[in-house]
């Protein structure tokens, strides 16, 4: 009896560590360029990855080939792979 639970809390002792994740990779979120042909410009997001509640900052940075007209906006969207907005 004493063999059989010791082989029992050794088994369920090795299923818990191996379902445990070993490495947590860090996702970081990417950004691509829009497809119309214009020039990429390089971004910095803070917090990354986006926490929902708080408010989030971006560093963007980039040469443009047109002024810029008064009034224009940044527009930042976020999409899943297939191209289907969030």
């Amino acid at each position: 009896m004493k063999i059989f639970i010791f082989t029992f809390i050794l088994f369920a002792t090795l299923l818990t560590v191996n379902a445990a994740p070993h490495q947590f990779n860090k996702r970081t979120t990417e950004f691509y360029s829009c497809p119309d042909g214009l020039p990429g410009v390089d971004v910095i997001m803070t917090p990354d990855p986006l926490v929902a509640g708080q408010v989030a900052n971006f560093k963007v940075s980039g040469t443009l080939e047109n002024e810029i007209p008064t009034g224009a906006d940044l527009r930042i969207d976020f999409l899943i792979q297939q191209g289907e907005c969030l």
